[in-house]
């Protein structure tokens, strides 16, 4: 029972616990969605770049192989690694690799393979042996 204030007297009604936020169940699946969205661009795109980058990879190596003295005995240790330069869709890929010289002797050689953008693709501009420039 609420009583009424004395004559001349403002009434002020008890204060009351306030509201909380309800989230509505059309709120929670949008969220949901769009974070399953934004997962999947995210994976859809580093497999691309992983797809992009192995080609480019495997381009290196195979530009490297034809300029060996003895192209068969080729062995990579690994990938060549992409490093990114200042000129942007022109990486560089390093790496190293382990053949047979004019002597037949196992020999690893650095190299560097300098990459070009064309028509969407990496391509291999160069390949840079710099071992065999120190003199």
């Amino acid at each position: 029972m609420t009583m009424a204030p004395p004559p001349g007297l403002p009434y002020y009604p008890p204060p009351q616990e306030p509201s909380k936020p309800r989230i509505g169940a059309k709120s929670v699946v949008v969220g949901v969605a769009a974070v399953v969205v934004l997962a999947v661009i995210a994976t859809v795109t580093t497999v691309l770049l992983t797809r992009h980058s192995h080609s480019a990879a495997q381009a290196c190596q195979q530009a490297v192989t034809s300029q060996l003295k003895a192209p068969a005995t080729a062995k990579f240790p690994a990938l060549p690694v992409r490093v990114e330069t200042d000129t942007p869709g022109a990486p560089e890929y390093v790496g190293s690799v382990d053949s047979e010289n004019g002597f037949s002797a196992l020999v690893r050689s650095r190299f560097t393979c300098f990459m070009v953008t064309e028509n969407g693709q990496l391509t291999v501009a160069e390949v840079d042996f710099p071992d065999e420039n120190d003199n």
